[in-house]
Protein backbone atom coordinates (compact mmCIF):
# COMPACT_ATOMS: atom_id res chain seq x y z
CA UNK A 1 0.00 0.00 0.00
CA UNK A 2 1.15 3.55 -0.70
CA UNK A 3 2.56 5.60 2.07
CA UNK A 4 2.95 8.88 2.39
CA UNK A 5 6.55 10.47 3.15
CA UNK A 6 9.80 8.74 4.18
CA UNK A 7 9.89 5.79 6.24
CA UNK A 8 11.96 7.05 8.72
CA UNK A 9 12.67 10.35 10.65
CA UNK A 10 9.03 11.47 9.87
CA UNK A 11 6.98 13.27 12.87
CA UNK A 12 3.75 11.31 13.26
CA UNK A 13 1.16 14.17 12.42
CA UNK A 14 -2.37 14.06 12.28
CA UNK A 15 -2.39 15.21 9.17
CA UNK A 16 0.35 12.33 7.85
CA UNK A 17 -2.05 9.50 9.91
CA UNK A 18 -5.17 11.03 8.03
CA UNK A 19 -3.65 11.00 4.60
CA UNK A 20 -2.25 7.05 5.63
CA UNK A 21 -6.14 6.35 7.22
CA UNK A 22 -7.84 7.39 3.86
CA UNK A 23 -5.67 5.27 2.13
CA UNK A 24 -6.16 1.93 4.19
CA UNK A 25 -9.52 2.97 4.30
CA UNK A 26 -9.92 2.89 0.60
CA UNK A 27 -8.04 -0.43 0.60
CA UNK A 28 -10.25 -2.46 2.61
CA UNK A 29 -14.03 -1.05 1.51
CA UNK A 30 -16.14 -3.43 -0.30
CA UNK A 31 -19.70 -2.32 -0.88
CA UNK A 32 -18.33 1.28 0.12
CA UNK A 33 -16.14 1.15 -2.93
CA UNK A 34 -18.82 -0.15 -4.89
CA UNK A 35 -21.79 2.93 -4.50
CA UNK A 36 -22.36 6.29 -5.67
CA UNK A 37 -20.33 8.91 -3.50
CA UNK A 38 -20.94 12.20 -2.65
CA UNK A 39 -19.14 14.77 -0.83
CA UNK A 40 -20.04 17.88 0.78
CA UNK A 41 -16.72 20.39 1.27
CA UNK A 42 -18.16 22.59 3.91
CA UNK A 43 -17.63 21.80 8.07
CA UNK A 44 -20.26 19.81 9.40
CA UNK A 45 -21.62 18.51 12.54
CA UNK A 46 -23.86 15.35 13.35
CA UNK A 47 -27.26 15.42 12.46
CA UNK A 48 -27.20 18.06 9.92
CA UNK A 49 -28.57 17.35 6.37
CA UNK A 50 -27.19 18.09 3.04
CA UNK A 51 -28.75 17.96 -0.47
CA UNK A 52 -26.84 15.64 -2.89
CA UNK A 53 -27.59 15.22 -6.68
CA UNK A 54 -28.37 12.40 -7.75
CA UNK A 55 -26.81 11.05 -11.25
CA UNK A 56 -28.25 12.92 -14.38
CA UNK A 57 -31.01 10.76 -16.75
CA UNK A 58 -32.20 11.71 -20.01
CA UNK A 59 -35.01 10.48 -22.57
CA UNK A 60 -34.45 9.09 -25.69
CA UNK A 61 -36.69 10.53 -28.49
CA UNK A 62 -37.14 10.05 -31.92
CA UNK A 63 -35.38 13.09 -34.01
CA UNK A 64 -37.43 14.64 -36.47
CA UNK A 65 -35.95 16.78 -39.16
CA UNK A 66 -38.52 18.99 -39.78
CA UNK A 67 -38.83 19.96 -35.86
CA UNK A 68 -35.37 19.81 -35.10
CA UNK A 69 -33.89 18.79 -31.92
CA UNK A 70 -35.80 18.71 -28.76
CA UNK A 71 -33.23 20.44 -25.95
CA UNK A 72 -33.50 18.53 -22.42
CA UNK A 73 -32.78 19.55 -19.15
CA UNK A 74 -30.26 18.07 -17.39
CA UNK A 75 -32.46 16.01 -15.12
CA UNK A 76 -29.91 15.13 -12.26
CA UNK A 77 -32.43 15.34 -9.79
CA UNK A 78 -31.57 15.79 -5.77
CA UNK A 79 -32.23 14.41 -2.45
CA UNK A 80 -31.45 14.95 0.99
CA UNK A 81 -29.10 13.18 3.44
CA UNK A 82 -29.22 13.09 6.76
CA UNK A 83 -25.52 12.89 8.66
CA UNK A 84 -26.69 10.77 11.23
CA UNK A 85 -23.47 8.74 12.22
CA UNK A 86 -20.20 9.58 13.40
CA UNK A 87 -17.87 6.58 13.43
CA UNK A 88 -15.27 6.88 15.74
CA UNK A 89 -11.60 4.66 16.56
CA UNK A 90 -9.89 5.92 19.57
CA UNK A 91 -6.98 4.63 21.04
CA UNK A 92 -3.84 4.94 23.75
CA UNK A 93 -0.49 6.07 22.17
CA UNK A 94 2.25 4.49 23.81
CA UNK A 95 5.50 5.61 24.05
CA UNK A 96 6.54 2.62 21.77
CA UNK A 97 4.68 3.43 19.26
CA UNK A 98 5.80 7.37 18.92
CA UNK A 99 9.30 5.66 17.69
CA UNK A 100 7.63 4.19 14.90
CA UNK A 101 7.83 5.50 11.49
CA UNK A 102 4.82 5.88 9.09
CA UNK A 103 5.14 1.87 7.81
CA UNK A 104 5.19 0.54 10.55
CA UNK A 105 2.75 2.88 12.12
CA UNK A 106 0.52 2.44 9.35
CA UNK A 107 0.43 -1.46 9.95
CA UNK A 108 0.43 -1.62 13.87
CA UNK A 109 -2.58 0.61 14.26
CA UNK A 110 -4.01 2.67 10.91
CA UNK A 111 -4.74 -0.22 9.13
CA UNK A 112 -6.76 -2.30 11.37
CA UNK A 113 -8.05 1.11 12.90
CA UNK A 114 -9.01 1.42 9.11
CA UNK A 115 -10.52 -2.18 8.45
CA UNK A 116 -13.17 -1.27 11.76
CA UNK A 117 -14.64 2.08 10.07
CA UNK A 118 -14.68 -0.02 6.65
CA UNK A 119 -16.83 -2.93 8.00
CA UNK A 120 -18.89 -0.26 9.57
CA UNK A 121 -19.42 1.35 6.74
CA UNK A 122 -20.10 -1.48 4.23
CA UNK A 123 -22.48 -2.40 7.34
CA UNK A 124 -24.52 0.92 7.16
CA UNK A 125 -24.81 0.51 2.95
CA UNK A 126 -25.84 -3.00 3.80
CA UNK A 127 -28.77 -2.05 6.23
CA UNK A 128 -30.06 0.06 2.79
CA UNK A 129 -31.83 -3.41 2.02
CA UNK A 130 -34.84 -2.31 3.72
CA UNK A 131 -35.79 -0.24 1.19
CA UNK A 132 -36.28 -2.19 -1.83
CA UNK A 133 -38.55 -4.23 -2.58
CA UNK A 134 -37.69 -6.29 -5.84
CA UNK A 135 -36.42 -9.86 -4.73
CA UNK A 136 -34.71 -13.31 -6.15
CA UNK A 137 -35.36 -16.05 -3.54
CA UNK A 138 -32.14 -18.03 -3.64
CA UNK A 139 -32.40 -21.54 -4.59
CA UNK A 140 -29.14 -24.49 -3.32
CA UNK A 141 -30.57 -27.70 -4.22
CA UNK A 142 -29.45 -28.34 -7.87
CA UNK A 143 -26.74 -26.58 -9.76
CA UNK A 144 -29.17 -25.70 -12.53
CA UNK A 145 -31.47 -23.69 -10.09
CA UNK A 146 -28.09 -21.84 -8.89
CA UNK A 147 -28.20 -20.91 -12.51
CA UNK A 148 -31.57 -19.85 -12.17
CA UNK A 149 -30.99 -17.60 -10.02
CA UNK A 150 -27.91 -15.79 -12.11
CA UNK A 151 -30.69 -14.92 -14.87
CA UNK A 152 -33.87 -14.46 -12.29
CA UNK A 153 -31.93 -11.22 -11.00
CA UNK A 154 -30.88 -10.97 -14.47
CA UNK A 155 -34.63 -10.29 -15.50
CA UNK A 156 -35.72 -8.66 -12.90
CA UNK A 157 -32.60 -5.69 -13.40
CA UNK A 158 -33.56 -5.65 -16.91
CA UNK A 159 -37.34 -5.53 -16.35
CA UNK A 160 -36.67 -2.35 -13.86
CA UNK A 161 -33.81 -1.29 -16.75
CA UNK A 162 -31.05 -0.69 -14.54
CA UNK A 163 -28.26 0.15 -17.03
CA UNK A 164 -25.62 -2.32 -18.08
CA UNK A 165 -22.69 -0.61 -16.85
CA UNK A 166 -21.41 -0.61 -13.21
CA UNK A 167 -23.92 -3.58 -12.09
CA UNK A 168 -22.26 -5.46 -9.01
CA UNK A 169 -24.24 -8.25 -6.74
CA UNK A 170 -22.53 -8.40 -2.68
CA UNK A 171 -23.02 -11.88 -1.14
CA UNK A 172 -22.52 -13.13 2.20
CA UNK A 173 -20.37 -15.57 3.21
CA UNK A 174 -23.48 -18.13 2.97
CA UNK A 175 -24.18 -16.85 -0.19
CA UNK A 176 -20.81 -17.10 -1.77
CA UNK A 177 -20.63 -20.73 -0.78
CA UNK A 178 -23.71 -21.65 -2.22
CA UNK A 179 -22.45 -20.47 -5.65
CA UNK A 180 -18.75 -20.45 -5.76
CA UNK A 181 -18.81 -24.25 -6.89
CA UNK A 182 -20.66 -23.44 -10.18
CA UNK A 183 -18.41 -24.00 -12.69
CA UNK A 184 -19.62 -20.64 -13.80
CA UNK A 185 -18.30 -18.78 -11.14
CA UNK A 186 -15.11 -21.26 -10.68
CA UNK A 187 -14.30 -20.05 -14.41
CA UNK A 188 -15.26 -16.46 -14.24
CA UNK A 189 -12.99 -13.60 -14.41
CA UNK A 190 -12.12 -11.75 -11.42
CA UNK A 191 -12.92 -7.48 -11.17
CA UNK A 192 -11.47 -5.49 -8.82
CA UNK A 193 -10.20 -2.08 -8.52
CA UNK A 194 -8.59 -2.29 -4.42
CA UNK A 195 -6.72 -4.81 -2.23
CA UNK A 196 -10.62 -5.43 -0.63
CA UNK A 197 -12.10 -5.87 -4.06
CA UNK A 198 -9.59 -7.97 -5.40
CA UNK A 199 -9.85 -10.02 -2.50
CA UNK A 200 -13.58 -10.20 -2.55
CA UNK A 201 -14.11 -10.78 -6.46
CA UNK A 202 -15.95 -13.58 -7.25
CA UNK A 203 -16.40 -13.39 -11.00
CA UNK A 204 -18.24 -11.98 -13.45
CA UNK A 205 -21.75 -13.62 -14.57
CA UNK A 206 -24.31 -12.19 -16.80
CA UNK A 207 -23.25 -8.85 -16.94
CA UNK A 208 -23.00 -8.91 -13.16
CA UNK A 209 -19.37 -8.37 -11.13
CA UNK A 210 -19.95 -10.16 -8.08
CA UNK A 211 -18.36 -9.59 -4.80
CA UNK A 212 -18.31 -11.04 -0.81
CA UNK A 213 -18.82 -9.27 1.96
CA UNK A 214 -18.99 -10.13 5.81
CA UNK A 215 -21.43 -7.82 6.89
CA UNK A 216 -24.32 -8.95 4.00
CA UNK A 217 -27.29 -8.04 6.92
CA UNK A 218 -29.82 -10.96 8.26
CA UNK A 219 -32.89 -10.21 7.95
CA UNK A 220 -36.11 -11.20 11.03
CA UNK A 221 -38.94 -10.65 10.02
CA UNK A 222 -42.54 -9.76 11.55
CA UNK A 223 -44.94 -12.31 12.99
CA UNK A 224 -46.82 -11.08 10.03
CA UNK A 225 -48.19 -13.86 7.85
CA UNK A 226 -49.72 -14.69 4.46
CA UNK A 227 -53.23 -16.46 6.67
CA UNK A 228 -54.47 -13.94 8.79
CA UNK A 229 -53.73 -10.86 6.96
CA UNK A 230 -56.24 -8.46 4.49
CA UNK A 231 -55.22 -4.87 3.06
CA UNK A 232 -57.21 -2.31 1.72
CA UNK A 233 -56.13 0.93 0.17
CA UNK A 234 -58.16 3.49 2.35
CA UNK A 235 -57.74 6.23 -0.49
CA UNK A 236 -54.91 7.77 -2.63
CA UNK A 237 -51.47 6.11 -1.08
CA UNK A 238 -52.77 5.17 2.05
CA UNK A 239 -52.06 0.88 2.27
CA UNK A 240 -53.46 -0.47 5.40
CA UNK A 241 -53.18 -4.20 6.76
CA UNK A 242 -55.86 -5.89 8.67
CA UNK A 243 -54.80 -8.59 10.68
CA UNK A 244 -57.86 -11.13 10.60
CA UNK A 245 -57.32 -12.93 13.65
CA UNK A 246 -54.84 -12.12 16.45
CA UNK A 247 -52.50 -8.57 16.16
CA UNK A 248 -49.30 -9.54 14.39
CA UNK A 249 -45.65 -7.34 14.07
CA UNK A 250 -44.62 -6.08 10.97
CA UNK A 251 -40.41 -5.36 10.65
CA UNK A 252 -38.71 -2.30 8.00
CA UNK A 253 -37.73 -4.67 5.34
CA UNK A 254 -40.68 -7.00 4.92
CA UNK A 255 -41.90 -7.97 1.67
CA UNK A 256 -45.65 -8.22 0.53
CA UNK A 257 -47.88 -8.88 -2.33
CA UNK A 258 -51.41 -8.20 -2.59
CA UNK A 259 -54.01 -9.20 -5.06
CA UNK A 260 -55.05 -6.33 -6.43
CA UNK A 261 -58.89 -5.54 -7.07
CA UNK A 262 -58.67 -6.12 -10.87
CA UNK A 263 -57.00 -9.79 -9.86
CA UNK A 264 -53.27 -8.35 -10.75
CA UNK A 265 -50.59 -8.78 -8.01
CA UNK A 266 -48.47 -5.26 -6.56
CA UNK A 267 -45.22 -6.18 -4.60
CA UNK A 268 -44.33 -3.38 -1.63
CA UNK A 269 -41.79 -3.05 0.90
CA UNK A 270 -43.20 -2.15 4.26
CA UNK A 271 -40.69 0.64 5.58
CA UNK A 272 -41.19 0.94 9.28
CA UNK A 273 -41.66 -1.81 12.42
CA UNK A 274 -45.47 -1.41 13.55
CA UNK A 275 -48.22 -3.31 15.22
CA UNK A 276 -50.97 -4.61 12.97
CA UNK A 277 -54.37 -4.12 14.54
CA UNK A 278 -57.37 -6.21 13.51
CA UNK A 279 -59.84 -3.35 13.58
CA UNK A 280 -59.68 -0.95 11.76
CA UNK A 281 -55.91 -2.12 10.56
CA UNK A 282 -53.27 -0.21 10.73
CA UNK A 283 -51.40 2.08 7.87
CA UNK A 284 -47.98 1.57 7.08
CA UNK A 285 -44.77 3.23 5.27
CA UNK A 286 -44.01 1.22 1.94
CA UNK A 287 -42.58 1.51 -1.70
CA UNK A 288 -43.63 1.73 -4.46
CA UNK A 289 -46.48 4.03 -4.43
CA UNK A 290 -49.97 2.16 -4.89
CA UNK A 291 -51.10 2.02 -7.99
CA UNK A 292 -54.11 0.33 -8.24
CA UNK A 293 -56.85 -0.28 -5.95
CA UNK A 294 -56.64 -3.41 -3.67
CA UNK A 295 -59.88 -3.14 -1.18
CA UNK A 296 -59.74 -6.48 0.89
CA UNK A 297 -57.63 -8.27 -1.22
CA UNK A 298 -55.28 -11.55 0.15
CA UNK A 299 -51.35 -10.66 0.94
CA UNK A 300 -48.37 -13.32 0.61
CA UNK A 301 -45.75 -12.33 2.89
CA UNK A 302 -42.95 -12.81 0.89
CA UNK A 303 -40.23 -14.94 3.60
CA UNK A 304 -37.53 -12.45 3.72
CA UNK A 305 -35.49 -13.81 7.00
CA UNK A 306 -31.90 -14.55 6.40
CA UNK A 307 -29.41 -12.71 4.33
CA UNK A 308 -30.52 -10.18 2.16
CA UNK A 309 -27.63 -10.16 -0.34
CA UNK A 310 -27.87 -6.91 -2.81
CA UNK A 311 -27.55 -6.74 -6.64
CA UNK A 312 -27.36 -3.07 -7.82
CA UNK A 313 -25.81 -0.64 -10.17
CA UNK A 314 -23.55 1.99 -8.30
CA UNK A 315 -26.22 4.64 -8.68
CA UNK A 316 -28.90 2.76 -6.56
CA UNK A 317 -27.19 3.75 -3.66
CA UNK A 318 -24.90 6.40 -2.03
CA UNK A 319 -22.47 7.25 0.52
CA UNK A 320 -22.13 10.83 1.45
CA UNK A 321 -19.37 12.16 3.85
CA UNK A 322 -18.16 15.91 5.33
CA UNK A 323 -15.28 17.11 6.93
CA UNK A 324 -15.29 17.73 10.67
CA UNK A 325 -14.85 20.92 11.98
CA UNK A 326 -10.93 20.66 14.66
CA UNK A 327 -12.02 20.88 18.16
CA UNK A 328 -11.11 23.54 19.91
CA UNK A 329 -8.86 24.17 22.95
CA UNK A 330 -5.76 23.56 21.01
CA UNK A 331 -5.63 19.54 20.40
CA UNK A 332 -3.69 19.24 17.26
CA UNK A 333 -5.58 17.88 14.84
CA UNK A 334 -6.10 17.21 10.71
CA UNK A 335 -8.98 16.99 8.23
CA UNK A 336 -8.20 14.83 5.20
CA UNK A 337 -10.51 14.18 2.27
CA UNK A 338 -9.57 11.29 -0.08
CA UNK A 339 -11.61 10.12 -3.25
CA UNK A 340 -14.71 12.15 -2.12
CA UNK A 341 -14.23 10.44 2.14
CA UNK A 342 -13.19 12.59 4.78
CA UNK A 343 -11.96 11.65 8.00
CA UNK A 344 -9.97 13.51 11.02
CA UNK A 345 -7.39 12.76 13.63
CA UNK A 346 -7.08 14.50 16.47
CA UNK A 347 -4.17 14.05 18.56
CA UNK A 348 -4.40 14.96 22.34
CA UNK A 349 -3.41 13.88 25.74
CA UNK A 350 -5.53 12.26 28.69
CA UNK A 351 -4.89 14.74 32.12
CA UNK A 352 -6.81 12.20 34.22
CA UNK A 353 -4.86 8.59 33.14
CA UNK A 354 -2.02 10.63 31.46
CA UNK A 355 -1.55 9.00 28.55
CA UNK A 356 -1.63 10.57 24.68
CA UNK A 357 -4.50 9.71 22.85
CA UNK A 358 -5.75 9.48 19.14
CA UNK A 359 -8.92 9.58 17.49
CA UNK A 360 -9.56 9.16 14.22
CA UNK A 361 -13.39 9.37 13.51
CA UNK A 362 -15.74 9.90 10.42
CA UNK A 363 -18.88 12.01 9.88
CA UNK A 364 -21.44 10.07 7.43
CA UNK A 365 -24.58 9.22 5.61
CA UNK A 366 -26.03 6.79 3.77
CA UNK A 367 -29.24 6.87 1.23
CA UNK A 368 -30.99 4.93 -0.96
CA UNK A 369 -31.23 7.09 -3.84
CA UNK A 370 -33.25 4.99 -6.92
CA UNK A 371 -34.91 1.58 -5.67
CA UNK A 372 -34.87 0.22 -9.36
CA UNK A 373 -31.66 0.18 -9.54
CA UNK A 374 -30.93 -2.49 -7.00
CA UNK A 375 -32.63 -6.17 -6.20
CA UNK A 376 -32.28 -8.84 -3.18
CA UNK A 377 -30.87 -12.04 -3.23
CA UNK A 378 -32.36 -13.64 -0.45
CA UNK A 379 -30.90 -16.60 1.47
Amino acid sequence: MATWGSSTNVVLTPSIIAKEALMALENNMVLAGLVYRDYSKEFRKMGDTITVRKPATFTAELFDRSSGVTLQNISEGSVAVKLDKLIDVSFELTSEQRTLDIVAYSEQVIQPAMRAHAQYLDLLLAGLYVNIPYYVAMQTDTEAHKLDDMAAIEKQLNINKVPMDSRVAVLSPTGKANYIVVPSFLNAEKRGDTDALKNASLGRIFGTDFYMDQNIVTHEKGTIDTSDTATAVVSGDVLTIVAVGATCTIKKGDIITITNSDSSTSTYVLLEDATIATTPGTAVAHYPAVAKAASGGAIVVVDTNGGNNIVFHRNAFALVSAPLAPPMGGAAASTETYKGVSCRVVMGYDMNKKIDTVSIDMLVGVKTLTEELACRLIE
